[in-house]
């Protein structure tokens, strides 16, 4: 009985390994690049091309960067009692590191 089971995980084990895909190829995805965030304050909050994705702190690397896929994007910054920070970043196989430091809205 024992021998039986072996057998059937150890195929279990085989067919699953040899019918793995990468879901980057499943999704068509474009590589992905990290991009290193040092931004004071650095609970600003991050907004992808659009799309808020997290504050800031969130993607000095650790325990991850943030990841972009390759081609030109659009990083804003957005603070409250802060002036908004709009740069245009490029995907590539360097880590990219952006060092900010937001103005202050002046009173």
């Amino acid at each position: 009985m024992r021998k039986r089971f072996i057998i059937v995980l150890v195929t279990f084990a085989f067919v699953c390994t040899a019918c793995a895909v990468p879901l980057s190829r499943l999704n068509r995805e474009d590589p992905t690049f990290n991009v290193k965030i040092l931004i004071k304050p650095s609970n600003a909050k991050v907004f992808l091309d659009g799309y808020y994705v997290g504050k800031a702190k969130r993607y000095q690397c650790n325990p991850r960067c943030m990841q972009i896929t390759k081609g030109a994007h659009v990083l804003t910054f957005k603070a409250k009692d802060y002036e908004n920070e709009t740069i245009e970043i490029q995907g590539s196989l360097d880590v990219k590191v952006i060092e900010l430091t937001l103005k202050p809205v002046p009173k």
